[in-house]
């Protein structure tokens, strides 16, 4: 294993965090980021997989934290993801 390197506070370091967020991510079909790479920015982001099911590409929106509560984000993340399946369907997934 590689040492992961703190970019801000809010970085996530520790295995069992990391792969908590992996399975919410398997569960909702998009990622969010907090603050976790930049302070006071977050990122949303979903997959474009081929017809293999290969993740090839993604989509994503960045935003200030401040201006991206949890239910928009919710919301924006939902939105990205059903846009990504679309292309995705396009591809053949």
């Amino acid at each position: 294993d590689l040492p992961l390197t703190e970019r801000t506070g809010r970085t996530l370091l520790e295995r069992e965090e990391i792969e908590r967020q992996l399975r919410q991510v398997a569960r909702t079909g998009y990622a969010t980021e907090m603050g976790e790479n930049e302070d006071g920015a977050m990122c949303i982001g979903a997959p474009i997989l081929d017809e293999h099911g290969y993740p090839v590409a993604a989509l994503s929106i960045s935003a200030p934290l401040m201006r991206m509560p949890h239910s928009l984000a919710a919301k924006a993340g939902a939105r990205l993801r059903d846009i990504a399946a679309g292309i995705s369907a396009g591809l053949g997934s």
